[in-house]
């Protein structure tokens, strides 16, 4: 099963990906499984079901979503459209009592930016990221060993927010349950990081829909001057 997890869309604060573009991206690489995680928000993940179920796609997309606890970033995903107000999982604590209660499944992303209490989260998730296309390589490889510390099933995160970085899939084995596909062992090719000059895109659509300029400003000199670099590693 080839599938691509960790997708943010246009309900996501810094993102513009439209899900009817994605869902094109997805059918053009022959993808069977696609895991949109917004930000607070499920209305990726069902949007995109209502697209492939109004036209007979063949791709799974399961229910799910990144949700800001007071412990960092926890993505949970649910067996079904069932799925409480994001409000009510906004703590670690909250999250585990209803996961447990709905049937979902709790997923940690990249553990090494911007989380507290990291093995206190490793120890109630199902599924641990030890590769995140926007972390470094010391933040992964750390989290390779928490993964492994605490007999986690490993995950892949491609953390997509733009079009052009839903580029990298990864192999699962066949099966119609996503949530049991997900905490399957996985096969990732050569994983590919994160562009900066994407990075600063991002951060940049974040300072646009929060209306703030000096963002904005600040991430367009970021991506002007990364994108530069790249090019002149790429020439060279």
């Amino acid at each position: 099963m080839r599938a691509i997890t960790h997708i943010h869309t246009r309900h996501s604060w810094d993102s513009r990906l439209r899900v009817p573009v994605l869902l094109r991206v997805l059918r053009a690489n022959a993808v069977d499984l696609a895991m949109i995680t917004d930000h607070d928000s499920f209305a990726g993940s069902l949007e995109a079901r209502s697209i492939v179920g109004r036209q007979g796609l063949p791709l799974i997309v399961p229910v799910a979503a990144e949700i800001r606890t007071d412990l960092g970033d926890v993505i949970v995903v649910f067996p079904s459209e069932e799925v409480p107000p994001v409000s009510d999982l906004k703590t670690w604590r909250s999250l585990r009592v209803l996961a447990r209660e709905y049937g979902a499944m709790v997923w940690l992303p990249h553990p090494y930016r911007s989380h507290k209490e990291i093995e206190e989260l490793a120890a109630g998730a199902d599924v641990i990221e030890v590769f995140n296309s926007r972390c470094n390589r010391e933040e992964n490889r750390e989290a390779i060993e928490l993964c492994a510390r605490h007999g986690k099933a490993v995950a892949f995160g491609s953390d997509a927010h733009l079009k052009r970085e839903a580029r990298w899939f990864v192999d699962y084995p066949d099966g119609p349950d996503p949530l049991v596909v997900l905490r399957a062992d996985a096969t990732c090719p050569v994983p590919v990081p994160t562009r900066t000059s994407d990075v600063a895109v991002a951060e940049a659509i974040y300072g646009w829909k929060r209306r703030r300029p000096r963002v904005v400003g600040y991430q367009a000199r970021r991506f002007v001057k990364h994108k530069a670099l790249e090019l002149a590693g790429r020439s060279g």
